[in-house]
């Protein structure tokens, strides 16, 4: 999803990332859900990231199972 004012745009969605459990050595996929805020560029200035924030989608989360 991507929201834009004239100041700013933020942009969200779902990913998913692959890890090695160091226990078990076993392959684990993780769905993850991530949301940047970015700052649009002013004069002389290129845009930069105001906020950034990532995390684990738990089990229970609706679609969870489908990303």
């Amino acid at each position: 999803q991507r929201l834009t004012s004239d100041r700013a745009t933020l942009v969200s969605g779902l990913y998913t990332f692959t890890w090695q459990d160091p226990l078990t050595n076993a392959t684990v996929v993780t769905p993850a859900r991530y949301t940047f805020a970015v700052r649009d560029a002013r004069q002389g200035e290129a845009a930069r990231i105001s906020l950034h924030h990532s995390s684990h989608i738990p089990g229970n989360y609706p679609g969870a199972d489908q990303i």
